[in-house]
């Protein structure tokens, strides 16, 4: 009897565990995303970037964190430090980067999505800003969330290759 219960309570623990494993990679009415959706998922995330990397290069800051989520929930970390808010993070990007010169063209590189559910996705990817005097560059990882079917930044993590 005891060897039937023990038997039994693995098997009751794997299921549970199955399922919450299981649970990272579908949408909340239980299925995962099909291949095509995941597919799309990707197209419209990477179609968000080159929208963002496009306003970055005309120097448009403003359009660059429409891509954002509009919240104080907004997570950016980089240098060591976390701050929140799409405002915070609007001045700060205003603030390091205060005209052309210093925004430079930048280009991301290496990109991976990986799809997580129909609304949430994982982005990890290189970039690079080429300026005059130097170039810059790092890696990052964003969280991205599917808001109204627009995919918009909930978290970024930016690292830089300087010293």
């Amino acid at each position: 009897m005891k060897k039937f219960l023990l038997a039994f309570l693995i098997l009751l623990i794997a299921s549970f565990a199955m399922q919450f494993i299981g649970c990272t990679v579908q949408g909340k009415d239980g299925t995962p995303p099909s291949i095509a959706a995941q597919n799309q998922i990707k197209l419209d995330i990477t179609a968000m970037l080159k929208r963002q990397d496009g306003a970055w290069n005309r120097g448009d800051i403003d359009a660059f964190m429409e891509d954002y989520v509009k919240t104080e929930t907004l997570r950016f970390a980089s240098g060591g430090t976390a701050n929140y808010g799409w405002q915070t993070t609007l001045e700060n990007y205003k603030t390091r980067y205060p005209d052309r010169a210093a925004m430079g063209r930048l280009t991301f590189s290496d990109l991976e999505i990986e799809v997580i559910s129909k609304t949430d996705a994982l982005v990890f990817a290189r970039w690079e800003l080429a300026r005059d005097m130097d170039t810059p560059g790092g890696l990052f990882t964003l969280h991205m969330k599917n808001i109204d079917g627009a995919w918009k930044i909930k978290s970024d993590h930016t690292s830089s290759n300087a010293p």
